[in-house]
């Protein structure tokens, strides 16, 4: 901030003459702090943010492929039951169809999440392009 107010204070000076005064600014060096600590912790949050995101996408992804495995599990299961009974064939069937809807729902919200954190994951990367103004 104001880094060129030597400059600017020599061309003012040549302007008005060597009999003026003009009185330096003594708070610069410490906006110049303020705000390369303020910028350090802006910088210090985004990356936590970042981490934090990838975190979830990775617990999100862990997660889906432990339901899908275990929804594959299921789907070729015969829950111990006599496969020559045509009754029981039908009850696996039936049991099956509503094993493999609830998972389909699950692993599609997993997929919504997935993409989501995804998507924020792009808009953290936009703010590193962000540089506070000085």
């Amino acid at each position: 901030m104001l880094e060129n107010w030597a400059t600017i204070k020599a061309k003012a000076l040549k302007i008005l003459g060597k009999d003026a005064v003009i009185p330096d600014p003594k708070f610069i060096s410490k906006l110049n702090a303020d705000f390369e600590a303020k910028a350090a912790t802006w910088r210090k949050a985004r990356e936590e943010m970042e981490a934090q995101v990838l975190e979830f996408q990775n617990v999100q992804s862990k997660n889906r492929n432990l339901i899908q495995q275990f929804a594959d599990k299921l789907s070729g299961d015969d829950f111990q039951l006599d496969t020559k009974d045509k009754e029981n064939v039908k009850k696996i069937k039936e049991a099956q169809g509503l094993f493999d809807s609830e998972f389909k729902d699950v692993l599609s919200d997993l997929d919504d999440a997935i993409k989501g954190f995804g998507e924020l994951d792009k808009h953290l990367m936009f703010l590193r392009k962000y540089k506070p103004g000085t």
